[in-house]
């Protein structure tokens, strides 16, 4: 039934007011209302209705056949379907036999956004314009910066659990290490953040200069590192990877398989909302969105990576990629990137000769999982300067349990862009495919959540043409 649903109109019901939820987002003393938070949800949903019929002429468009068919082994049921996160303050979108799609309240924007006034209407102006010319990602408007000479104050709600409070203090620490932002913990102090367990893992976009303290929520559901620095980007002014204008460029959206009344998630952002920083587009940033978001059908895709091989690395919340510490450097404009934690590898010299490397890393006898606690391995293979390496894997980690995300273990290939996430593997899916590094460094970071990692590769150096770049320091 469900699939004859699929490709039959959707009557989308009111949706009615969700007081429960609106406890959770409502702080006293702050300047927010329910009107407000209905007012803002109206800007928004007026300026989509306003654009359906270009939307809906994208509906039916299925992806790339290059694109669908790649294989990144079963769906990783490990993984919270992505709208469940914040179900409680969003609702979750259910169907009413035969034809009825209801859903309650929404309060944010793409899911885990809560969106300022002024923000809707920029948004709602480049809903309907279709206003992306810019390349653009962090915030513009001078009054949503933080001070870099004023600590970030924030405090705890009383009612986070201790684990939560321990994520969220890694979090912070690993912000104020690697910027030259300073969080500070104060419960008195103006303007601070307010780290609460509000119905899920959501923040507002920059800094509020009219709440005495701003919600930023962090509870069970945010309970990984990678989540708890995405809210606190969010904070500091970041939107999502995939809103840059340029995204059409780097992933495929396939709007086919979206549920039409959540389409205006995937809009591109205004050019007075967001800057690029000259940053290019990383599939592994901790603000690239999951590759399910918002499905229709669950088991495919609504965004699609158009680089081979990086389809694992979107939606990644192991912890901010590099990217990510550069962007928020730039944007506050900082000396250096700090104390960036550096790594020891096992260096390999490839000569013309293609050498076979047999690698194991982790311990054989851990039998447990954890995201949290897994252990990184570094390999780095290069070639006599002025010339490039070119690999093959020939043995995959974990071939026999792949699955999308590598849950487990896996491999990050890094061809030579350093500033950037590399692609993730698990699976046979790059078996004897020979890659080529960009520059005269290939970087191989094994990553071990269980058991031991086993892979197995041929390498071999090539020679170029141009002037040899020197390697990038590979901190990350």
């Amino acid at each position: 039934m469900l699939l004859i649903l699929f490709f039959l109109p959707f009557a989308l019901l009111g949706a009615p007011t969700n007081p429960k939820a609106l406890n959770k987002i409502l702080v006293e003393e702050n300047p927010e209302t329910p009107e407000k938070r209905k007012k803002i949800r109206k800007i928004i949903d007026t300026a989509f209705e306003n654009r359906i019929p270009r939307v809906q002429g994208r509906q039916g468009v299925a992806p790339p056949l290059k694109l669908a068919v790649l294989n990144y082994g079963p769906k990783n049921n490990q993984t919270r379907k992505f709208e469940e996160l914040n179900s409680e303050i969003n609702g979750i979108l259910t169907f009413n036999p035969p034809l009825q799609l209801i859903k309650t309240s929404e309060y944010t924007f793409e899911s885990d956004i809560m969106l300022n006034e002024n923000q809707a209407n920029n948004l709602a102006k480049s809903i309907e314009n279709g206003n992306y010319r810019a390349k653009r990602q962090a915030i513009v408007d001078t009054t949503l910066f933080w001070n870099t000479s004023v600590p970030i104050y924030y405090q705890f709600d009383s009612k986070l659990s201790a684990t939560n409070i321990a994520n969220v203090r890694k979090a912070i620490k690993f912000w104020n290490d690697n910027s030259c932002l300073n969080f500070k913990e104060d419960s008195n102090a103006k303007n601070r953040l307010f780290m609460s367990s509000a119905g899920g893992c959501w923040s507002y976009v920059g800094k509020q200069v009219d709440m005495p303290y701003q919600m930023v929520s962090v509870g069970p559901s945010c309970d990984t590192l990678g989540t708890a620095t995405h809210e606190l980007m969010h904070a500091i002014g970041f939107w999502h990877q995939q809103s840059r204008s340029d995204r059409d460029d780097y992933v495929y959206v396939d709007f086919s398989n979206i549920i039409p009344s959540q389409a205006y998630n995937f809009q591109k952002m205004p050019l007075d909302q967001a800057q690029l920083l000259n940053l290019p587009y990383d599939y592994g940033s901790v603000m690239q969105y999951y590759p399910y978001a918002f499905a229709l059908d669950s088991s495919k895709y609504t965004i699609l990576a158009k680089q081979n091989g990086f389809q694992n690395s979107m939606g990644q919340r192991e912890a901010p990629a590099f990217s990510d510490l550069i962007g928020v450097n730039k944007l506050y404009n900082c000396s250096s990137t700090q104390s960036i934690v550096s790594f020891q590898s096992i260096s390999i010299e490839a000569t013309s000769t293609w050498q076979t490397f047999n690698a194991k890393a982790g311990d054989p006898n851990s039998y447990t999982s954890s995201s949290d606690n897994s252990t990184n391995c570094f390999w780095h293979i290069k070639a006599p300067v002025g010339q490039k390496v070119e690999f093959k894997m020939t043995t995959a980690p974990m071939s026999a349990i792949c699955m999308q995300e590598c849950p487990w273990q896996s491999i990050e290939i890094n061809l030579g862009r350093f500033d950037l996430y590399g692609m993730i593997t698990c699976c046979d899916t790059f078996l004897n495919q020979v890659f080529t590094s960009e520059q005269n460094t290939i970087a191989l970071r094994g990553i071990i959540r269980y058991n031991q990692l086993n892979y197995s590769i041929q390498y071999r150096s090539v020679p170029t043409q141009g002037t040899a770049t020197s390697p990038v320091c590979v901190s990350r």
